[in-house]
């Protein structure tokens, strides 16, 4: 890596990958380990997709619901 990038990595694995998880463990993964600043991994794989199709736009709400009382973002047009 080059000096004058950044490192960024993630915080959050989802395991929407798991067959061992239903969904709403997933969507649960994704509230309690989720803070101010994550980078959550949802996976793109067969495997996952079961999961993902049902979590991931509920995760994205539950995202933009919750995102007035985390960020100051002008992105999301919420005040903080």
């Amino acid at each position: 890596v080059q000096q004058h990038y950044n490192l960024v990595m993630y915080d959050v694995v989802t395991r929407d990958y798991s067959r061992k998880l239903t969904p709403d463990r997933v969507l649960d993964n994704v509230r309690r380990f989720t803070r101010n600043g994550s980078i959550i991994v949802f996976h793109d794989s067969l495997k996952a997709w079961r999961n993902l199709r049902e979590v991931l736009p509920q995760a994205l709400q539950w995202l933009i619901d919750v995102c007035g009382a985390w960020c100051g973002c002008r992105s999301c047009g919420r005040a903080a």
